[in-house]
């Protein structure tokens, strides 16, 4: 299920993810390899960018945690991070 959110909402809940310093150092360490990048498909199931998982809350012996995927897409020639999907 996906739901739609404004910007605001976005940035108020879920931008300041990609500044906190677990992700930063995720992103820049030696265990985070293009190997983890899978392909994006939009709607149409049409390669549009790449995501790639990321732990946001690791899991305990209580609880699953909290696993998200980031989705990076090309914009101008560049690739941007789009959106993050969290599962459970």
């Amino acid at each position: 299920m996906t739901i739609k959110v404004s910007k605001g909402l976005f940035n108020d809940s879920q931008y300041k993810l990609f500044f906190d310093k677990p992700f930063k150092a995720k992103v820049n360490s030696d265990e985070f390899k293009a190997s983890l990048f899978q392909p994006a498909l939009d709607e149409k199931h049409k390669p549009w960018g790449f995501s790639f998982p990321y732990t946001i809350v690791a899991p305990t012996k209580n609880w699953e945690g909290l696993q998200g995927f980031v989705y990076l897409e090309k914009i101008e020639g560049q690739y941007k991070i789009t959106s993050i999907d969290t599962v459970p």
